[in-house]
């Protein structure tokens, strides 16, 4: 059914193409200052005889071209929180001559979803955060309310996906997100919101544009939008590993480019600060690079240093905050699960994309002694990604089942056998993945210069030299903790969310090869004689009740999926989503 243009078939019909590809909810014409009613008279003039194509042709031009007289999405936002009067504008982990520990406060806990939180998003003034869930809903949640109450209740609730929701993007510089879905689904909803009064006053949701992707059983996995001089651009990438450049505008198909499918679905992806390139990681640890200017795939390689001979999953990618000059990138990989020994563990992974070099690592390791050293990084080359499909489905098997197919197919006769059978298991129960699933970067934590979207890159390149030392990570792992990384002075980093007691706290240090080519920064957590003993003697029945009560509401009680910063009402904040569904709102700021 055409929607609001019944009197102007030529213009945004809403077609059998268009539903499938496109469609734009948009608010009934509204004349320009100074433009004339009805078809503009220098395009209709008699005198003139232009042909009824051309007249059509030109007038969708025109409307094109000043599509920002009808205010589709809204006013624009301030970038940035608003700076209070009396508001300190120093940063939380800048500070050269404090040390003191910094510390995580609960301000707020919200189970307002009942499904796995898939994403989180912040407004352009941070006024809101919005949520999305495998529930099918994303919830809009005012931060202004933070500060004097303590509530439990988004402001608005779009369910309007009828299926799960799996990405989460705001729309730059207006006051609107974009959601996807699993059934192929897009979304843009406008949020009307009002800030002139003391509190912010919000108005009902509104669709302002709707997509769909083309191939049955294909979603979008993850998402970005970037304005440009005559362009509203949303960027997402799909499970049927293709990337697509979209017009919020007009809707129309600017750019796709097809990833090879054998290399996996893509789960997460980021681009430059000029936006000539892009970078997509895939299910099956490959990382592909693309000139987004010709549409060329570059180079695609393997990363991931957990095993050999096996795959790693890429979980998310962001360019480094501050060095590199925009050509180091972050990956979040898949650690190896299969090493009955401890071992360190590699959480985050840092490459240089022109090169193919692995330059930093992330390390998580578990000692005995304080004392032990500190393996030396290996370098590592970037293995060029295998290009035959029918090789790169055979090395898949082959990771994944130790044994190749024939392993893969002694598990599945095994299911078929007696329950008395499949009850008989040679392994345990595994320990908690320190996996980062959810990963934030940015220049300086808590102050207003700061930068925490995932797809901001580059950084450094607007940044005085006095800065350009400054960096911080936020990563959310599958063992439940929320770190905070100081790039500038490692031995301040902290772990500012964990299930285990406060007496338990890790130390930091730093290695690096002969040659200083790789640089590892290591996180060491020492297993004492008295915590040993303790976990491996049963513990009492009361003391497990008091422990669990304590850490109930103050630690989450599952994976970590997203994770997201804001600074209004107060600096320093942090919103964490887990896949319980659970949302938790921390004050971040210097301890004792």
């Amino acid at each position: 059914m055409p929607l609001g243009f019944s009197k102007r078939p030529h213009v945004f019909v809403r077609s059998v193409h268009q539903s499938v590809r496109g469609d734009c909810r948009l608010p009934r014409q509204r004349r320009a200052p100074g433009r004339p009613s009805g078809r503009a008279s220098h395009l209709y003039s008699p005198s003139l005889h232009m042909e009824v194509g051309i007249n059509n042709l030109l007038e969708n031009l025109y409307l094109d071209n000043n599509r920002e007289l009808q205010h589709d999405f809204g006013p624009r936002a301030h970038e940035g929180p608003i700076r209070r009067r009396n508001a300190a504008r120093q940063s939380l982990i800048a500070r050269d001559n404090s040390n003191r520990r910094i510390e995580a406060t609960l301000v707020a806990h919200l189970h307002s979803h009942t499904d796995c939180i898939t994403g989180l998003a912040v407004a352009p003034d941070h006024s809101f955060f919005v949520s999305a869930s495998d529930d099918g809903s994303v919830k809009v949640w005012d931060t202004a309310r933070l500060e004097r109450s303590v509530t439990s209740k988004p402001r608005h609730t779009y369910t309007q996906h009828h299926a799960r929701v799996k990405s989460v993007c705001i729309i730059e510089g207006v006051h609107c997100f974009a959601s996807a879905a699993e059934d192929g689904s897009v979304h843009v909803v406008r949020v009307h919101l009002n800030v002139s009064g003391s509190l912010p006053k919000y108005g009902k949701l509104s669709v302002v544009r709707e997509h769909r992707v083309e191939s049955p059983g294909e979603y979008v996995t993850c998402m970005s939008h970037f304005n440009t001089d005559g362009a509203s651009n949303l960027v997402y990438a799909t499970t049927h590993s293709v990337v697509v450049m979209l017009d919020l505008r007009t809707m129309r198909l600017l750019q796709r480019l097809e990833n090879p499918r054998h290399f996996g679905s893509i789960t997460c992806m980021c681009m430059d600060r000029k936006r000539t390139w892009i970078l997509v990681g895939t299910s099956s640890g490959v990382l592909s690079l693309w000139d987004k200017r010709f549409g060329l795939l570059l180079k695609s390689w393997q990363v991931g240093r957990s095993g050999a001979g096996r795959t790693a999953r890429i979980h998310q990618c962001v360019v480094h905050p501050t060095k590199g000059k925009g050509r180091w990138v972050m990956v979040a990989v898949e650690t190896w699960k299969g090493n009955p020994e401890p071992a360190p563990s590699t959480l985050i992974e840092v490459w240089d994309i022109e090169k193919t070099v692995l330059v930093e690592t992330f390390v998580t390791r578990a000692t005995t002694s304080a004392s032990e050293p500190i393996p030396e990084p290996e370098e590592q080359v970037g293995v060029d990604a295998e290009e035959r499909p029918a090789a790169a489905i055979a090395s898949l098997v082959n990771s994944r089942y130790p044994g190749g197919a024939a392993y893969a197919n002694a598990g599945f006769s095994r299911r078929d056998r007696g329950p008395s059978q499949s009850m008989q298991r040679d392994d345990s129960l595994p320990a908690p993945s320190p996996d980062v699933r959810a990963l934030l970067v940015g220049l300086d934590f808590g102050g207003y210069s700061g930068m925490y979207r995932s797809e901001i890159v580059d950084l450094s390149a607007d940044v005085p030299n006095s800065n350009r030392n400054r960096g911080f990570i936020v990563s959310g792992s599958e063992d439940r903790r929320v770190r905070l990384w100081d790039l500038s002075r490692v031995e301040r980093t902290s772990v500012l969310v964990s299930a285990e007691p406060e007496h338990e706290r890790p130390s930091y240090s730093t290695a690096r090869s002969s040659n200083g080519a790789v640089t590892s920064y290591v996180e060491t957590w020492v297993q004492t004689a008295s915590s040993t003993n303790q976990n491996n003697r049963a513990p009492q029945r009361m003391s497990m009740i008091t422990h669990h009560q304590q850490n109930l509401l103050k630690s989450h009680q599952d994976i970590l999926t997203a994770l997201a910063c804001i600074d209004a009402p107060f600096r320093g904040g942090i919103v964490s989503g887990d896949r319980a569904g659970v949302l938790k709102v921390w004050r971040v700021g210097s301890g004792d």
